[in-house]
């Protein structure tokens, strides 16, 4: 009997060390989850801390964007305005001179007109 117990411990202790040894297979399994948890964390992190930095760049840049635009539109905006100046000058400018040719154009009918009557008074 006592060799049957010899023999029960031995097998008892190989199963114990084989117990152990996946255990401590296990443990370095999940040092290693672990630890690739840590780095996976890590990373979102950073690429977490690179989108912020990106939003913030890209947040600047529409806001430079957007105000350059408002700035060329309203240089648009007053050139438009000067030109529309420029163009109704201009228009005044023709009307004052089409209305003194007119003026010049009826003063040489009249004078023609009363030319004429004069003729015909002097032959009558």
């Amino acid at each position: 009997m006592d060799n049957a117990n010899d023999t029960l411990r031995t097998e008892m202790n190989v199963r114990f060390q084989e117990v152990r040894a996946d255990f401590r297979e296990v443990d370095a399994n999940f040092r290693n989850v672990d630890a690739n948890f840590r780095n996976i964390d890590g990373n979102f992190r950073e690429v977490n801390a690179r989108i912020d930095a990106l939003r913030i760049e890209t947040y600047e840049r529409i806001d430079q964007l957007r105000k350059e635009g408002n700035e060329r539109i309203d240089e648009l905006r007053k050139e438009t305005h000067d030109n529309f100046r420029l163009i109704e000058a201009k228009i005044d400018e023709l009307r004052n001179r089409n209305d003194a040719q007119f003026r010049w154009l009826v003063g040489l009918m009249l004078t023609s007109m009363l030319g004429m009557a004069a003729l015909l008074i002097k032959t009558i």
